[in-house]
């Protein structure tokens, strides 16, 4: 797995992905990966839309999640996150904040490009 991440802004923002020895993995992965954030975060709120991302052609498992939970420590917290596959390689991005900034979040998941 390789991970990337920052916080600004009050938020935490991370990029991941991980090379799978095999594409027929990959859905299974990509939905254990999501049921995993959601039980990390003890999600009480989520939803789901699909997602476009450039660079990735036929990518119909791509989906946006959005969901509200608790940290650790019990504060709440709300995500915002995406996950979808290009090969034998799923790729997570999420956005964690108090409260999701509109405006940063936009400019984080569009600004994805895939070569």
């Amino acid at each position: 797995m390789h991970m990337m991440g920052c916080e600004a802004d009050s938020a935490t923002f991370a990029v991941s992905y991980v090379d799978l020895p095999d594409a027929t993995q990959a859905a299974a992965v990509q939905a254990q990966w999501q049921t995993a954030m959601l039980g990390n975060m003890r999600a009480t709120q989520d939803r789901q839309s699909p997602l476009n991302i450039q660079g990735v052609l036929g990518a119909a498992s791509a989906v946006q999640l959005q969901a509200q939970g608790t940290q650790p420590d019990g504060r709440a917290v709300m995500a915002q996150g995406v996950w979808f596959v290009r090969g034998a390689q799923v790729f997570h991005a999420v956005m964690y904040a108090t409260k999701v900034n509109p405006e940063a979040a936009d400019a984080f998941f569009t600004g994805f490009r895939l070569q």
